[in-house]
């Protein structure tokens, strides 16, 4: 596949991913204020971009693999979020004076790790022969 494809085809999962996650929210809002036509118009195209849009996207690029590849990817991810991106932000907020946010980036960053955890035991499982 050409390289730009590829790379246009990440930043459309990236973009059907924040979507997605960001119309589920609306939708909660909007089911908490009882306005559930919305909730449901803005679950409705959530479903849509993350079961068929993403999907579909995903499999061009082989986003997913076997289940213990799959692990060793989650893992990585994780890790990575955990140990670089969530301690730099959790730096810049802290050193900005914006203690809410760097507390709640490492609240994140805990979660993750405790994520790693868990992964790393589910990978162990799979490779133990029963």
């Amino acid at each position: 596949m050409d390289a730009q494809t590829q790379s246009n085809i990440i930043a459309a999962l990236q973009d059907e991913a924040f979507a997605c996650a960001r119309y589920t929210l609306m939708a909660a809002e909007a089911r908490e204020e009882g306005d559930t036509p919305t909730a449901e118009l803005l679950e409705g195209i959530s479903r849509i971009g993350s079961g068929e849009h993403f999907a579909q996207l995903g499999k061009l690029v082989d986003l997913v693999g076997g289940d213990a590849d799959n692990l060793v990817t989650a893992i990585n991810d994780e890790s990575r979020h955990q140990q670089e991106s969530y301690r730099r932000f959790a730096q810049q907020a802290h050193a900005a004076g914006e203690y809410e946010v760097a507390n709640l980036f490492e609240q994140i960053r805990a979660d993750k790790r405790d994520a790693v955890r868990a992964l790393e035991r589910e990978l162990e499982r799979l490779e133990v022969p029963a």
